[in-house]
């Protein structure tokens, strides 16, 4: 699966950790919508452990300028790659 997204209302972390070994196997991206700061923490630790690579973060509740203008985030994002399939 070359991309997966992720947006599960607060159940992030325990959905991508009961699934990490399939994550691992066969996802090359996942884009996941985080809801606290503690989720947050825990799928960084979970899927640095698992030596996905963080490619952009934009926490929840902050504020980024983009070329397109300002964006308020109110749930944060994160995408991660898997470096298993890159060449």
């Amino acid at each position: 699966m070359d991309f997966m997204t992720v947006d599960v209302q607060g159940e992030e972390f325990n959905l991508v950790s009961g699934a990490i070994a399939y994550l691992n196997a066969n996802v090359k991206v996942m884009h996941i919508g985080t809801h606290t700061p503690h989720i947050e923490s825990m799928l960084k630790s979970l899927l640095v452990e698992h030596a996905w690579k963080l490619k952009y973060e934009f926490p929840r509740e902050t504020y980024h300028a983009t070329p397109s203008g300002g964006v308020l985030f109110d749930d944060g994002i994160q995408c991660w790659t898997n470096p298993r399939f890159t060449a």
